[in-house]
Formats: structure tokens, C-alpha cells, sequence
């Protein structure tokens, strides 16, 4: 923070953490940090600066917040990779890399764990209070909706539309195999990626709307693209 008396930033350290922080985000008070953290430990800190920071009241973590107070610890099953405030502060969510996403509820503490058949997610965005976009080593975003029945795996915003194509045999497939051993040594012939995306998303920013309520995102991959997504 910046100190007008030095005309100078100050920093402090908070030491709570005895495993790599891999990722903060800022609760919209300003006050509460969470981290996400290597030791497969969400957790949710003060970061609260007498004599900088208004006071935000009642929180639900309570309203006496001291610098550096650890708040809460949420455990997942694996190393985390991302986490970040729903737009009203109500909802916390964090991925790790035993391929789940996980919202809490903060006023219960009541987990919501949504399990993936794919890999995991490295990043994710709220663009409402009622949708996440998660993306990471599946190479394109995917969403998850909050509906009268709670929180629920959403759609792939990269799904190949059109035909499908059939399975090249006899003849053909022989052909394939031997231009393949001749071109690349290989005997398999490499099915092409289809998605836009050809490496692992890294980062999922919004690009459209106000913050809270984004209609388009971007998603920025170690392919070197940076694509946009309408929602």
C-alpha cells in the first residue's frame, strides 16, 4: 500500500503459508485475500491495514479482521491451481488438479464439488454470479452454471459442430500408416487437434460486458493464441 508520510509503498508480509502460493484474488471488499496454495489448501486470509482500510463491517468471516488472521482453510484432493471471488462475495470457487471445481458457500461453509472426466482446470473466471469459465489442459473453456438445483457442469464452449468422420480402413488405412512411417518414422497415424486452442489454457480473462457480468471472455494458451468466446 502507499504510505503518504514517506511517499513510498510498504509492503507486509503475511505468514500463514508453509506451501507455494500459486494464485490470490482480492475479495470485492478489498479486505479478504484467498490464496490457493500447493499444499492442497484453499484458504482465506485478512488483509486488512489499520490506518489505510475502512472497516467493511460484517463479514462471514466476522467482523473483526486483524492483519494477517488466517479466516478459514478449504481442503481439496490435490495441488491447487486457481480460485477467485463470485462478484458478490457470497461464493468462493478453486480448482486443483484431481480434475474438480469446487464452490463454497461462504455464509455455511457447504462445499459444492463438481468432478470432471478430463483434466484439469488451471484457470477460471466468474463472468456472472451465476457462471464460471474454467479452462486449463484440455485446451478450451468450458462452463459451469448455477441453477435452482445448485451448481452443475456446464457446456464446452469449443464443441465441433458437424459430421462426424468414419474410420478410415483397409486399403486406405494401410496407405496412411505407410505415408506416415516414410514422412515421420512412426507407424501411427496423429489425428489432428481440432480444437482452436493446440496447448494448455493458461489464463481466462474477461473481454465483453462489466466485471460480473462478462458476454465475452478471452482465453490465452501456451500455443501462443489469445481467442475470444461469446457466451
Amino acid at each position: 500500500y502507499f504510505e503518504k508520510d514517506n511517499d513510498w509503498w510498504v509492503s507486509k508480509h503475511i505468514k500463514k503459508f508453509e506451501s507455494t502460493v500459486l494464485k490470490v484474488d482480492w475479495h470485492p471488499n478489498n479486505i479478504l485475500l484467498a490464496t490457493a496454495s500447493a499444499d492442497n489448501i484453499a484458504r482465506v486470509v485478512s488483509g486488512f491495514v489499520r490506518g489505510i482500510d475502512k472497516k467493511p463491517g460484517e463479514t462471514h468471516y466476522g467482523a473483526r479482521l486483524p492483519f494477517a488472521e488466517l479466516l478459514a482453510e478449504y481442503p481439496a484432493n490435490g495441488w491447487m491451481h486457481s480460485i477467485g471471488w463470485s462478484p458478490s462475495g457470497d461464493e468462493l470457487a478453486f480448482t486443483s488438479h484431481d480434475s474438480t471445481l469446487t464452490v463454497m458457500d461462504c455464509a455455511t461453509g457447504t462445499p459444492t464439488v463438481l468432478k470432471l472426466r478430463e483434466l484439469p482446470l488451471v484457470d477460471l473466471l466468474w463472468t456472472s454470479e451465476t457462471t464460471i469459465v474454467g479452462a486449463g489442459h484440455n485446451f478450451f473453456p468450458r462452463t459451469f452454471v448455477k441453477g435452482a438445483d445448485g451448481w452443475a457442469i456446464g457446456k464446452n464452449l469449443d464443441e465441433q459442430k458437424g459430421t462426424v468422420q468414419k474410420k478410415t480402413t483397409g486399403t486406405r488405412a494401410a496407405f496412411n500408416m505407410f505415408q506416415t512411417r516414410v514422412e515421420t518414422g512412426q507407424n501411427e497415424v496423429k489425428t489432428a487437434i481440432k480444437t482452436q486452442h493446440k496447448n494448455l489454457v493458461n489464463r481466462v480473462a474477461g473481454a465483453g460486458g462489466s466485471k460480473g457480468a462478462y458476454n465475452v471472455v478471452s482465453t490465452t494458451s501456451l500455443d501462443g493464441k489469445l481467442v475470444l468466446w461469446k457466451l
